[in-house]
């Protein structure tokens, strides 16, 4: 007779299934009476029960998990076809894409694939099974993964694929235990794991999230059992009470607490008594803050995220916004590409026919600007107008036109080899007429933030190996201020010299005057004096988290190892420090070019702060468009954006640009 879950999917008998499975990879039933299957990773007899455990009571991990599925599974998923080698289509009117719109009647797309990619995650292995109906149409079914069992081969390549449907009232005896499932009829995907398919980040986490626990339930063991009495009152041995008077005093004492009617007021302590305090736990003494932000930054590391995204850890605005630019690139890329090719695999052919389909993560969506600077941005990389005015009247839910307002209009002073764009007057990057004032922009020149980037990612890891090396043979002299001062300013003045004659050159060929004019000589002085206090700065940043990072609390019975320490920050250098820096060399090094070509070549130069983030600082928005004279400060007292003698405030990670206005 088939089986409940054989019907309801369409597939075969897993008597075979269950012959083929061994006594360890049996359900484990928990104490709580739970059916729990498991086998595809060493979670062993936790299974179910401990990741349900983690992500019920662990708010780190709830918190990244869910930043992570939530964050992707917003991304719209779109269809495209591949008509020639440099032609691609956006389709919408195919099966593909209304599957993918709509992958399960009644529950909208983002929430299908939030669970699914939660289960990716807490598992390590998800799945969703083709369920087509008899009319021909495709619904998809989400698998929860805890049922899940991939089963491989010796070269752990995915051979079979079961599901646990114990919990469900059987028709028989035989309508328990294992479904086999067909691998044709779903999209899955696993992580790697030496011998499965997959390996729970949970049971990675395990130790660490238990610690966690231990610790809450011992803090709030401490607040249930320990006193409550946080003030009393003392009075001379020799003060004698009668009852009465002891009464009335009680009596007095009560008004002043709460719902007294003397509370807030000033008690009046006689006979020589005097107020003391009891000393009791605070979340300091627990080290209930600390103990928190390690257990949120080692599971965000866990899941390749950077802990200031979910404000695992404090972080600057600079910081914190340069994570935002990289969190689709970096941190959720590799999920991203993994959901894609996962669904192009197992979903694409099934309903792609004979027309070459695939499907995309729009991942623009997330990461473009705002319409205006998509246009400005569009109509420079195409050098014409973008836009019929029909589609701009269907953005604003307008009818269309018709006629004339569904062709693209190109204006007269755009031709083929010519301007730019309609915006520009000759030059993309001044404005001119022949009365008014030159205006020209200096930002970094194109490729030098990266370049930036990399040179001072690479003197953090040499430094890493030195310092590493050192303290594992036990070298008291492991820093050496000298040598690193001396190495990073080199590299510094390097990237100074290069952004700062780029972007001098361009000011002064927007300005008229020839590019060969800048004095880089004249500039050496100024720019290995800034570079040797940014070199300094940067590495005392370096020793004071080295020498925070390993130092020992002597009351902590399982310190960390110093040189796993000294690695944690240097990981946390190369991936975001170094991109900081890369962006404050830059935007210093093309605003003080720009200043000292305007100086070096006429006395009718003025400069205008610009800013250029999507999300700047309130300071810097505030002075957007403020003009000073070319020798004089802004309000911030910067002389340009980046300049090295700042506030790091105003200064770490800045993004403005400077706008050098000529008469």
């Amino acid at each position: 007779m088939a089986g409940f879950w054989s019907r309801m999917l369409g597939i075969d008998s897993y008597d075979a299934a269950q012959r083929v499975l061994s006594e360890p990879f049996e359900p484990f039933i928990s104490t709580a009476g739970i059916p729990v299957m498991d086998p595809g990773s060493p979670l062993g007899l936790y299974g179910r029960a401990a990741v349900e455990t983690f992500w019920r009571h662990q708010p780190a991990l709830r918190k990244v998990v869910g930043f992570v599925a939530r964050n992707v599974a917003s991304i719209p998923l779109h269809t495209h076809e591949r008509v020639s080698d440099t032609d691609r289509r956006r389709v919408t009117d195919h099966p593909l894409p209304r599957v993918l719109s709509r992958p399960q009647p009644g529950r909208g797309a983002f929430r299908f694939w939030e669970s699914v990619i939660s289960d990716g995650l807490l598992y390590d292995r998800w799945a969703v099974l083709k369920d087509w109906q008899d009319d021909g149409s495709l619904r998809l079914r989400h698998i929860p993964s805890w049922r899940l069992y991939l089963s491989t081969d010796e070269f752990n390549e995915v051979v079979a694929a079961y599901m646990w449907a114990n919990d469900h009232e059987p028709l028989s005896t035989e309508d328990s235990g294992w479904i086999k499932l067909d691998l044709d009829q779903l999209i899955y995907d696993h992580g790697y794991a030496p011998r499965t398919a997959g390996l729970s980040p949970v049971d990675t986490l395990k130790e660490l999230l238990e610690e966690s626990a231990e610790s809450v339930q011992y803090r709030r063991d401490a607040w249930n059992n320990g006193g409550r009495a946080t003030q009393y009152i003392k009075r001379p041995m020799d003060a004698q009470w009668t009852p009465e008077q002891r009464q009335r005093f009680v009596e007095g004492l009560r008004k002043f607490m709460k719902g007294g009617s003397g509370a807030g007021g000033t008690m009046l302590l006689e006979d020589g008594m005097e107020m003391d305090s009891v000393p009791f736990m605070s979340p300091a003494d627990a080290l209930d803050l600390q103990g928190r932000e390690l257990t949120n930054v080692e599971v965000s590391s866990a899941f390749h995220v950077s802990p200031e995204l979910i404000g695992a850890r404090p972080g600057n605005f600079s910081n914190v916004d340069a994570f935002r630019q990289n969190l689709y690139r970096d941190s959720l890329g590799p999920y991203i590409t993994a959901w894609e090719q996962a669904i192009n695999v197992g979903l694409t052919d099934d309903l792609a026919g004979d027309r070459n389909l695939y499907v995309e993560a729009h991942v623009e969506a997330k990461l473009r600007g705002s319409f205006q600077e998509q246009a400005q941005v569009m109509q420079s990389a195409t050098g014409r107008p973008w836009m019929t005015a029909d589609e701009a009247r269907s953005r604003m839910n307008m009818p269309a036109l018709g006629g004339d307002a569904a062709q693209i209009v190109t204006p007269l002073n755009v031709l083929v080899g010519g301007q730019a764009s309609p915006r520009d007057s000759g030059s993309q990057n001044r404005t001119a007429s022949k009365s008014g004032p030159v205006q020209v922009k200096a930002g970094p020149p194109a490729g030098h933030q990266r370049k930036a980037e990399q040179v001072i990612a690479d003197f953090f890891a040499k430094q890493r190996r030195s310092i590493v090396s050192r303290l594992g043979a036990n070298d008291v002299d492991w820093w050496d201020g000298d040598r690193w001062d001396d190495d990073l300013s080199a590299q510094i003045l390097g990237l100074y010299l290069l952004t700062s004659t780029a972007a001098g050159r361009s000011t002064l060929e927007s300005i008229g005057i020839d590019p060969d004019n800048y004095d880089e000589p004249r500039t050496m002085a100024f720019l290995q004096k800034a570079a040797r206090q940014s070199a300094e700065s940067m590495n005392a940043a370096t020793l004071a988290a080295l020498e925070d990072a390993m130092s020992v609390d002597p009351d902590d019975e399982d310190p960390m190892d110093p040189l796993d320490s000294a690695n944690h920050v240097f990981d946390v250098a190369e991936e975001s420090r170094a991109l900081e820096a890369g962006l404050t060399v830059t935007a210093f090094a093309a605003g003080f070019g720009a200043v000292e070509a305007a100086r070096q070549q006429t006395s009718r130069a003025r400069k205008r702060w610009v800013v250029t983030s999507s999300n700047p600082r309130a300071s810097h928005a505030a002075m957007h468009g403020e003009e000073v004279g070319i020798d004089d400060v802004f309000s911030n007292g910067l002389r340009w954006p980046g300049a090295y003698n700042g506030d790091p405030d105003e200064t770490a990670g800045c993004e403005c640009e400077l706008e050098i206005v000529v008469d």
